[in-house]
C-alpha cells in the first residue's frame, strides 16, 4: 500500500487506516498533516465515532491522536471504535454529564414551580380534572376545580371552593373558622359540605330545602349552578343570582 495513512468516511464517522510498520511519531505527523489539509471537507454536524484499522494503538496514542484531530478540525469525537467495541471519549462523557445536569436542573425547576404554585395563597389554587373516590385537594386559600368531585372525594380550602362541574363528594370551605366563605358548584349534590364551623349533610330533608333545585325545560331536567353560604349560623344553598351575590357582598 503506497499510503501510510488513509481516512475513510462511514455512517457513524471516520475510519482511519494506519500503517502498522511506520514509526508512531512519523505516523502521527502524517495523520495530522492529512487532517489539516482536509479540514474543510469534514462537514459532520453531530458528534462522530472514529475507528482505527491497520495497527494496534496504545490508549495514550489514541488519546493524542484524538486531541490532535480536534485541534486542527471542528470535529467532535464522541466514541472510539476499537475491535468493534465502542469506547466513550472524554467529549462524550462531558456531554452525558451536561445532559444529566440539565435534566436534574429541569426537574428541580419544575418542582420549585409546583411548590411556588402551592404557596401562592393570595392567587388561589386551580385544579383541572375529575376527583375520584379517595382523592383530595387542600388549599391554603381558595380553590377552583375544573371537573367533577365524585362521591368519596374531598375538596377543602381556607377560602372559597368553586366546582365547575358536579359536586357529589365532600367540600369544606373556610377551614380556618371562616364563616364568610362559600361553596359554588354547577351541580350541587354533595355528600357533605362544611363552611367554617357549620356542617350540612345531604339528607332527604336537606334535598327538599334546596340541595337539588331543578328546572324543567323542553322535557330535559336541568340542574342550576348553586351556592352554599352561611347565614345566621346555618348553611343555605340557593341558585346563583345577581341578587344573591350582591347580598353576600354587603
Amino acid at each position: 500500500m503506497n499510503q501510510s495513512v488513509m481516512i475513510k468516511g462511514n455512517k457513524i464517522g471516520l475510519t482511519l487506516w494506519l500503517d502498522p510498520d511506520l514509526e508512531y511519531e512519523e505516523l502521527y505527523e502524517q495523520l495530522m498533516d492529512k487532517f489539516q489539509a482536509s479540514a474543510s471537507f469534514f462537514a459532520f454536524s453531530k458528534p462522530i465515532a472514529v475507528k482505527f484499522e491497520g495497527r494496534r494503538l496504545q490508549y495514550e496514542q489514541m488519546t493524542e491522536i484524538l486531541q490532535g484531530i480536534t485541534e486542527v478540525t471542528s470535529l467532535q469525537i464522541a466514541y472510539i471504535i476499537d475491535e468493534d467495541v465502542a469506547i466513550e471519549t472524554k467529549f462524550q462523557q462531558m456531554i452525558a454529564e451536561c445532559e444529566a445536569e440539565q435534566k436534574a436542573q429541569k426537574e428541580l425547576e419544575q418542582q420549585e414551580a409546583f411548590n411556588q404554585q402551592k404557596e401562592k395563597s393570595s392567587e388561589g389554587m386551580f385544579y383541572k380534572g375529575t376527583l375520584r373516590s379517595g382523592q383530595s385537594i387542600t388549599s391554603d386559600s381558595s380553590v377552583v376545580v375544573l371537573g367533577d368531585v365524585n362521591p368519596g372525594a374531598t375538596v377543602s380550602a381556607k377560602g372559597n371552593v368553586v366546582i365547575l362541574g358536579a359536586l357529589k363528594g365532600y367540600a369544606y370551605a373556610g377551614t380556618d373558622d371562616n364563616d364568610h366563605a362559600f361553596i359554588v358548584a354547577l351541580e350541587m349534590h354533595p355528600m357533605q359540605i362544611r363552611i367554617g364551623n357549620q356542617i350540612a349533610r345531604n339528607s332527604d330533608e336537606e334535598v327538599k330545602r334546596g340541595f337539588r333545585i331543578k328546572k324543567k325545560k323542553k322535557n330535559i331536567e336541568i340542574t342550576e349552578p348553586q351556592m352554599a353560604f352561611v347565614e345566621n349560623g346555618q348553611i343555605y344553598v340557593e341558585p346563583i343570582s345577581k341578587s344573591l351575590i350582591h347580598e353576600l357582598m354587603i
